[in-house]
């Protein structure tokens, strides 16, 4: 299992950054697609509770998974409410629960763990020495591109900087709600889920985003309340970031 950290202040492009790199997992790695906040337009596995995370992430791995090579990959927002340094309180021994299987999982091939942070000292140390890459987004003056510089690290020690890469935002700024609160934790009972039940893949229209809505309405001057109108601009969004699926 690969971690990669993305790190940086408040607005920098954290989550803008992760959704990019669900969709590219998605379309390019043909990855399974798992997160802790909603995503639009890609099939995805919506990770609500500790219970759902390690059904996502078991700790063994079955013959059928080791036959297949299915690859996974997972995107938590503001993950360090997951894996943070402070694991007292409500919850704590599933957090610590969370960090042990992370750690167990880390020497399967199949799993990618990619998770946000404001700072990497919020982190759990043992999640943090076992994190391969640290990506720190920066977004262009006028939000039209994201610039992402990434550093590879061994044991905690960031090495030099890699060639950064860069992305458009328009498109990603589709795929996920910029005002949904992520990251929250819940321990099963909080929610009405039982263990038994299996995780499901869906998929949500971007049309459903409200977000992006807004974005359409006052970035791009689009009239939203024109349902033709909206639902053509969607679907040229959607074909030109997954040009074989339309």
């Amino acid at each position: 299992m690969v971690l990669v950290a993305i790190s940086g202040e408040l607005g920098a492009g954290k989550t803008l950054t992760l959704t990019y790199l669900a969709w590219n997992n998605y379309y390019y790695k043909k990855r399974k697609i798992a997160s802790n906040y909603t995503l639009y337009g890609i099939p995805f596995t919506y990770i609500r509770t500790v219970d759902d995370f390690f059904k996502f992430i078991p700790e063994q791995v079955t013959e059928e998974e080791i036959l297949s090579g299915e690859e996974k990959a997972f995107m938590g927002d503001d993950f360090w409410k997951w894996i943070g340094t402070q694991t007292f309180g409500v919850g704590s021994k599933k957090k610590k629960e969370i960090v042990q299987r992370i750690l167990m999982a880390s020497r399967k091939a199949y799993v990618t763990v990619f998770y946000t942070t404001q700072l990497m000292k919020l982190i759990s140390p043992n999640i943090r020495e076992i994190t391969d890459l640290l990506m720190k987004p920066v977004l262009s003056a006028d939000k039209s591109y994201c610039k992402v510089y990434v550093y590879g690290i061994i044991e905690g020690k960031f090495l030099q900087p890699m060639p950064p890469f860069y992305f458009n935002t328009r498109p990603i700024y589709a795929l996920y709600n910029t005002y949904e609160v992520a990251g929250n934790i819940y321990f099963g009972s909080e929610i009405d889920k039982t263990e038994k039940e299996e995780l499901k893949e869906i998929v949500i229209p971007i049309e459903k985003n409200p977000a992006w809505k807004k974005y359409c309405r006052d970035e791009l001057g689009l009239d939203i309340n024109n349902q033709e109108e909206f639902k053509k601009y969607c679907h040229q969004i959607l074909k030109s970031i997954l040009p074989t699926h339309y």
